[in-house]
């Protein structure tokens, strides 16, 4: 029956299934397949088909046909490389201008540090000069002290006053007429004190103590490196001051204690200190804005 035969056509070739029945002939030229027709007779119980071979010139133009869309294919494929050519050229000039951005940003934080190094270098310099300088200064001060120590009492007056005296260069700084008044008790002081001194009535200052005045305080700078803040204990009464704290000397420490009566009297709940390197300064005020002729008080009844 018509219905049982499974008939397949290639330009090549053909392919008959029936039951009990399977043919596969190559053929010997290509045909159009899809042009191809088929009629069973059943009477005759014949199969017949009809195949329209392909012609030299319609094999050339198939071949033409097929090296046409292969050239195309390749015209295709060529263009979609080198449009991904293109977007790689295109990534790696982004890149290398990023790269050339990084270098510049680079190059410029690399200028930068170098200038903060420089002038880090001379701040620290800068900060190595004035350490020196008040190293220097620090000495000389103690020179004088034990030098004040060993010539008695007038040269610890003689301390004193030059004391006050660099205490009027603050003076001076809050106007013409306070720094006239300063200037004139501070002279007052130096000879009130350096005639105690000489009749023995006056105790001196430790060698690493020197004040300074104005009429609202009296300032204490004592000279001397490494003082340990902590272990700083300030006792003030109104006409006493009782000071101690330890500082460095190498790897030890070292205790300092002073206890001073004053001429005048202060206001115990004001008082101020700054810790520094090399020294450091403690701030009383004064209950009176005066002048004190002198820092301490006669220890002898005639004086």
């Amino acid at each position: 029956k018509a219905g049982e035969l499974d008939l397949q056509l290639a330009p090549d070739r053909l392919e008959l299934t029936a039951p009990g029945y399977h043919l596969v002939q190559p053929l010997a030229q290509r045909v159009r397949d899809s042009e191809a027709t088929a009629k069973f007779d059943k009477k005759k119980r014949v199969l017949t088909v009809t195949l329209p071979i392909v012609s030299l010139d319609d094999s050339n133009a198939e071949g033409e046909a097929e090296a046409a869309a292969a050239a195309a294919a390749e015209v295709e494929a060529a263009e979609a490389a080198k449009a991904a050519s293109d977007a790689h050229l295109l990534r790696a000039e982004k890149e290398e201008e990023a790269a050339e951005a990084a270098v510049r940003a680079a190059g410029e934080r690399l200028e930068a540090a170098r200038t903060a190094l420089l002038k880090a270098q001379q701040a620290q310099q800068a900060a190595a000069d004035r350490r020196s300088a008040a190293r220097a200064k620090a000495a000389e001060v103690r020179s004088k002290a034990s030098s004040q120590g060993r010539t008695g009492t007038a040269a610890a007056s003689a301390a004193t006053g030059a004391a006050a005296g660099a205490f009027r260069g603050v003076a001076e700084d809050a106007g013409g007429d306070q720094a006239e008044r300063t200037e004139k008790a501070n002279a007052t002081a130096l000879q009130a004190g350096e005639g105690l001194a000489a009749a023995g009535g006056a105790r001196p200052l430790p060698g690493w103590i020197s004040w300074r005045q104005d009429l609202a305080a009296v300032a204490f700078i004592m000279e001397v490196p490494g003082i340990v803040e902590s272990s700083l204990c300030v006792s003030v009464q109104p006409r006493q001051l009782r000071v101690a704290f330890r500082a460095s000397a190498g790897e030890a420490l070292r205790d300092y204690v002073a206890e001073l009566a004053l001429a005048g009297e202060v206001l115990t709940a004001e008082v101020r200190h700054h810790v520094a390197e090399l020294n450091m300064m403690l701030v009383l005020a004064k209950r009176e804005g005066v002048m004190w002729d002198r820092l301490q008080p006669p220890t002898d009844a005639g004086g």
